[in-house]
């Protein structure tokens, strides 16, 4: 729900502002899991049309899988990786 009341910036003064900071999740709701996923999905679901409740959802679950996935690949190369 706090993906979806986010806006997009205009400038990135207007991020570094933190008198007038509307990006805060903590003046949205009571998000306190970091901010990058959070900014990262919205980003994403605006560049793929899919801005709205139900849709911003199926964007944060494709894009959890695929990072799992990337984690996964990541320790399979590791493990090959003579010591």
């Amino acid at each position: 729900m706090t993906a979806e009341q986010l806006t997009g910036l205009k400038s990135i003064a207007a991020y570094f502002n933190t008198q007038n900071q509307y990006l805060k999740p903590a003046k949205l709701c009571s998000y306190t899991y970091g901010m990058f996923p959070l900014f990262f999905t919205r980003m994403i679901a605006e560049w793929f049309k899919m801005s709205s409740f139900d849709a911003i959802t199926l964007a944060g679950r494709a894009m959890s899988g695929l990072f799992d996935l990337a984690a996964v690949w990541m320790l399979y190369l590791f493990r090959q990786t003579p010591v």
